[in-house]
């Protein structure tokens, strides 16, 4: 994968199956990280709803029209006509299921549309995914006749042409085909998530005949980053989700417990030990009997260890920790998928800043005794209305205790990012060698994807980036100063053995490869071949465990 396989946060990577529009090329494969989407939709003159072409004096399904050059009246026209092919014209292009049409049929002339010629606007009505964001990259590619000329074609809505315009040929092209390429994002074009229409103007010069035929093919690519975050559960990468076991604590979430009837000041004091990247842990609890599972497995959390299940009844203020790109632009398209079951009250949902509490996914007080059943909410944006961030971000849930009884929080969330491809690394890899929950030597666990704790308070995460030949290592969040370390590889997977104050994962036979002497925080070494497990060992005078030294996370590099 290209972003780390989680023990706690599960990020899928998805090819889309898509049926759209008319004609729609439909793919579907999954894997773990980050991937590129492919969408593609074909238009063709000529065809019924489900792209099929139509006989002679149908009435096009997809297409409306006007005589004039205004582009709102064409897409509130009424439908373009069917029309048989001149003898001088092309019968077909290469696309076979394409169709001519015109403003108007004959029904009575076998020869043309029989009709005076005349100037149309075609407005080309068709879908695109409803969560594209506006940097997507998009390629049309057009296969066209027309008599006389194919003057121009530009993207827009009901409202009119939304992005630039594209000119053709200046010459008659009625007697074979042309093909013309534009490519650009989706925002230069006009192109939009949801509905649109393609705007061709066909203009006539002169003569008795006129008409056009056409096939667009309109490629969408951008990319997609899913994470899923499930309580009292771990994701293995060849296991899947596996439950904690009663008692113990959560990877990657931090809990502060609220005093009984807390304030406002409370509340934000409880938010800044958390900001600052404290705060207590969350365990794993055992379901009390009244309390409701989910659509899939997931267990109930609370901030501590009950004697019997759920019998700590107080307010608790999670905070649950993840990773975006490092490169995220703000206005790329963001989803976030919750369900839940809480005892008593999931009040609010903050993302990152909890002075910004308008996610959207709680209606403040939902509840009391929301435990009995699971309820569901969604909340879609750009990354900048979801205050999501590049880098780490942090998810808070405030469940509130109100009967005093027992208390404790069930949830399945799942956040999908979608956004340009520019810059995202192409080469596939595992991570594995995750310090979570009571690996680290005493008692260190890093975060998602890292290795153990070091100084700095996170671990180190080794990543790829590049392809084929040319594959680079990195390892971040190496201790402050001039730091020493050696990258490694070998064949097996090991362990995780317990070495120094992290873990050790990479095994069988082992060869070093570079030694490398950093005071930036982070190291890198390539080109370095795939078919290899890679680690980084590193030196920490000031490491927690007093060893010394440490290691990063390991990749698996097909």
């Amino acid at each position: 994968m290209k972003n780390p396989t989680l023990s706690y946060l599960k990020t899928l990577r998805h090819a889309a199956t898509a049926t759209l529009a008319l004609v729609a090329m439909v793919s579907s494969a999954s894997a773990q990280g980050i991937t590129q989407i492919t969408e593609i939709v074909t238009l063709r003159s000529g065809n019924d709803a489900a792209g099929l072409p139509l006989s002679y004096g149908s009435d096009d399904a997809n297409v409306t029209q006007t005589s004039t050059n205004d582009p709102v009246l064409a897409a509130s026209g009424s439908p373009a006509k069917v029309i048989e092919h001149h003898s001088a014209w092309t019968q077909y292009i290469t696309d076979p299921d394409a169709r001519w049409i015109h403003s108007s049929h004959n029904a009575g002339a076998h020869d043309g549309t029989g009709t005076n010629a005349s100037d149309v606007l075609y407005a080309h009505k068709f879908d695109l995914p409803a969560l594209m964001p506006q940097d997507a990259t998009v390629t049309v590619e057009m296969i066209y006749a027309a008599d006389d000329r194919l003057e121009s074609i530009a993207f827009g809505d009901a409202g009119g042409i939304l992005g630039i315009t594209t000119p053709l040929t200046a010459a008659s092209s009625y007697s074979s085909e042309k093909t013309v390429t534009i490519s650009d994002t989706a925002q230069m074009l006009g192109v939009q998530a949801g509905a649109n229409l393609l705007f061709v103007q066909q203009l006539d010069t002169g003569g008795s005949y006129s008409g056009v035929i056409y096939s667009v093919k309109i490629t969408v690519q951008y990319c997609l980053i899913e994470t899923e975050f499930r309580s009292g559960m771990r994701y293995s990468t060849t296991a899947g989700w596996l439950p904690f076991g009663v008692g113990s604590i959560m990877p990657n979430m931090r809990a502060v417990t609220l005093p009984e009837g807390y304030s406002q000041a409370e509340l934000s004091n409880a938010f800044t030990v958390l900001d600052a990247g404290n705060g207590g842990v969350a365990v794993a609890v055992n379901a009390n009997g009244a309390w409701s599972s989910l659509s899939a497995p997931s267990g109930w959390i609370n901030s501590a260890m009950p004697s019997i299940g759920g019998q700590h009844h107080r307010s608790v203020l999670y905070a649950l920790d993840f990773q975006l790109p490092a490169s995220l632009p703000q206005g790329s398209i963001a989803t976030l998928d919750l369900e839940w079951a809480v005892d008593d009250q999931l009040t609010r949902t903050f993302m990152n800043d909890i002075a910004n509490p308008s996610l959207g996914l709680v209606a403040n007080g939902v509840g009391p005794n929301n435990y009995s059943a699971p309820t569901t909410s969604a909340v879609a944006g750009t990354v900048s209305s979801l205050n999501l961030q590049p880098g780490a971000n942090t998810l808070y849930l405030l469940q509130d205790d109100i009967v005093n009884q027992v208390s404790g929080i069930n949830y399945i969330a799942s956040l999908k990012v979608q956004y340009p491809c520019e810059g995202i690394p192409d080469v596939d890899y595992d991570t594995f060698c995750e310090c979570v929950s009571d690996w680290g030597p005493c008692n260190n666990p890093g975060q998602p994807g890292q290795g153990c704790a070091n100084s700095t308070g996170a671990g180190s995460r080794l990543s790829a980036t590049g392809s084929g030949s040319n594959i680079t290592l990195h390892a971040d969040n190496l201790p402050m100063g001039q730091t020493i370390g050696l990258f490694f590889r070998g064949t097996n997977q090991i362990g995780p053995i317990q070495f120094g104050d992290g873990l050790r994962c990479v095994g069988g036979e082992v060869q070093r490869i570079k030694v490398v002497i950093t005071s930036s925080g982070q190291a890198d070494h390539g080109p370095v071949p795939a078919g290899s497990l890679y680690q980084f060992w590193y030196r920490d005078n000031s490491g927690p465990c007093g060893s010394g030294f440490n290691l990063s996370s390991a990749i698996a590099i097909p």
